[in-house]
């Protein structure tokens, strides 16, 4: 018996013991994982904090390295990219430093062209990701529908050479990519529209990220491909980015599966049948045919509206497009009498005329224009009485008082100073 009660007591000493041992195991696990806890969200705040620090000081760096007005950037090289196409390398000629911009962005250029009596204004997009010495801007050279050549795309393709200067605003422009957004992407560009569909690419890229990305580029053939290798490379090096080419109308040069993956071009229809859904943000760019189609089919769709960016190439193009996706001015306008006083005519606003500057256009009044899509500020007016609105944002900086007459409409009788 006395045995036993010793074989008892030694039982329940070492129970105990393990019991100790085992409370003690589990706290120091405990205090393991609380530590793992503590120092992961330590980290965490301190990358949240290196983050935030490395935006105030690009913020700061580009606030002080922008610029008012014009500045002055030397053409350092010129790279033809294809038919009628050039990519153009600038650097400031002051050597100071550049701003960052927002990949979907343009510059906007003064131009003296030889025969013309004023300087041409015109915006070109960026083409590269921000963050690099150089600015990158790819142009076309733009034939109209009656064969005659663009006079300033004409100009950049045909005649600038390395090492020429060009007056330069700063980066601006509100097509742009959230680059702190995770959200999925779709990338559209058709035509030279592909150029800020590179910037927002290329921008995607360089941030080493797993943002899924598809990109659709609309092209006739292989000879009109802007930044086709470009595209191409990025895409087999990032297995985050799915890319699509389609060519409208291929050429005997052109191999399926080698330049291009789709004959046709890029509609709502064809991006339903290749994306999984339509949970995506959209960014689009490109011709007329394109833009006129694509962005309000898109909508109809049933993508919301405000998932859907886009730019246009031109006045024509972006009246077209907004009347798609809006009701026509002309159903619900009345007629208001606009006067342009230092030319000394009133006319009569009805909504036919998609702006401000298109109805001084057909009554002869002279007004300055540029970009026509509210982007350069060279149509700016002076409003003596009377308000207006506008068909689209504007970019370009309106003074108190004054209206850009390209995308403005009279919501009253209205007296401008022109």
């Amino acid at each position: 018996m006395g045995t036993s009660v010793v074989s008892i007591a030694g039982a329940v000493l070492v129970g105990g013991v393990l019991l100790r041992a085992v409370v003690l195991l589990a706290t120091t696990l405990a205090n393991l994982r609380f530590d793992r806890r503590r120092r992961r969200l330590e980290l965490d705040l301190l990358t949240q904090r290196i983050e935030a620090a490395r935006k105030r000081r690009e913020a700061a760096v580009s606030a002080e390295a922008t610029w008012a007005g014009l500045r002055k950037f030397e053409v350092q090289r010129k790279v033809l990219e294809g038919d009628g196409v050039a990519s153009l390398y600038l650097v400031p000629h002051d050597r100071k430093p550049l701003p960052a911009f927002l990949p979907g962005q343009f510059l906007t250029f003064q131009v003296k062209v030889a025969g013309r009596p004023k300087p041409e204004v015109r915006c070109y997009s960026l083409s590269d990701a921000p963050g690099k010495d150089f600015y990158r801007v790819t142009i076309k050279k733009v034939v109209s529908a009656s064969g005659a050549p663009g006079v300033v795309s004409s100009w950049f393709v045909d005649q600038v050479e390395e090492g020429d200067i060009v007056d330069v605003r700063a980066p601006a422009g509100h097509f742009t990519l959230d680059m702190d957004s995770s959200s999925p992407v779709v990338l559209i560009g058709g035509g030279i529209g592909i150029t800020p569909i590179v910037s927002m690419l290329n921008s995607i890229c360089a941030r080493q990220g797993r943002r899924e990305v598809w990109v659709f580029c609309g092209e006739r053939c292989g000879e009109q491909h802007a930044l086709k290798e470009a595209i191409a490379t990025t895409a087999r090096d990032h297995d985050n980015v799915r890319l699509h080419v389609c060519y409208s109308q291929p050429s005997a040069k052109d191999e399926k599966g080698r330049d291009y993956d789709h004959a046709g071009r890029v509609t709502a229809d064809f991006l339903h049948r290749i994306l999984p859904s339509s949970n995506f943000k959209f960014y689009v760019c490109g011709p007329p045919a394109m833009m006129q189609t694509v962005v309000p089919d898109l909508q109809s769709w049933g993508v919301p509206k405000e998932d859907i960016h886009f730019e246009a190439f031109g006045p024509a193009t972006m009246k077209e497009v907004t009347k798609r996706m809006t009701r026509p001015a002309a159903e619900a306008a009345e007629k208001i009498q606009i006067t342009f006083r230092r030319s000394n005519k009133t006319c009569s606003w009805d909504g036919s005329c998609a702006s401000i500057l298109d109805l001084a256009d057909a009554s002869g009044v002279k007004i300055e224009s540029g970009c026509r899509v509210g982007n350069c500020g060279t149509c700016l007016a002076a409003v003596t009485s009377g308000e207006v609105k506008y068909s689209t944002d504007p970019t370009a900086k309106i003074e108190a008082g004054s209206c850009l007459t390209c995308i403005a409409q009279p919501t009253g009788p209205l007296v401008l100073d022109a």
